[in-house]
């Protein structure tokens, strides 16, 4: 026969990032057109630009995506030969990110001190989707303001990451105690 279990719920645990978009400069790569040896290059600034981060706009079908500045053109030009380009450092901003995080934690106290812990845990409970960042903030690159994965994806972890798909996981822990502490 099993001892008797007395199972408590010890505790919630909910996580809600909410942040604006990661800002970047709009550039226009490594070459040093001006000779001032900045190791970034500015575009110059004439508009500010619009964005769409609507998943239909931006990828129609499998094979198209587009860009989320649809005003690139407009907002953006190459600065005159020997003349900085007039954007301010970190002047854009990529896509918002949001994602509600939740977990549970129950305790089963088993014989005398013994105890088990079951954690169930849930990342992106929404399923909401986050875009990950610019596959180029160069102005002239046919891929600027063009997003191509997930923020989990941009940091090499999919799944598991922040910012992916809905994912769940279940964990089983048995505490234990060293010099009358809990561990």
């Amino acid at each position: 026969p099993w001892p008797s279990c007395g199972a408590t719920l010890r505790q919630v645990g909910v996580v809600l990032p909410l942040l604006s978009g990661r800002p970047f400069t709009p550039g226009l790569g490594p070459f040093d057109q001006p000779g001032q040896a900045i190791n970034a290059i500015r575009a110059d600034c004439h508009a500010d630009p619009t964005y769409n981060y609507n998943l239909d706009y931006l990828y129609p079908d499998v094979n198209t995506s587009r860009s989320a500045i649809t005003n690139a053109a407009q907002a953006f030009a190459t600065p005159a030969p020997g003349k900085l380009g007039s954007c301010g450092r970190d002047s854009a901003r990529g896509p918002a990110f949001r994602q509600l995080d939740l977990n549970f934690v129950k305790e089963f106290k088993l014989q005398g001190a013994t105890r088990l812990q079951a954690r169930w845990e849930v990342f992106n409970l929404t399923n909401a989707v986050n875009l990950g960042g610019f596959l180029s903030t160069n102005i002239r690159s046919s891929s600027f303001g063009k997003i191509g994965s997930t923020p989990d994806v941009d940091r090499g972890n999919p799944v598991l990451g922040t910012g992916g798909p809905r994912a769940m996981q279940w964990a089983l822990e048995v505490p234990f105690r060293t010099l009358g502490r809990r561990t």
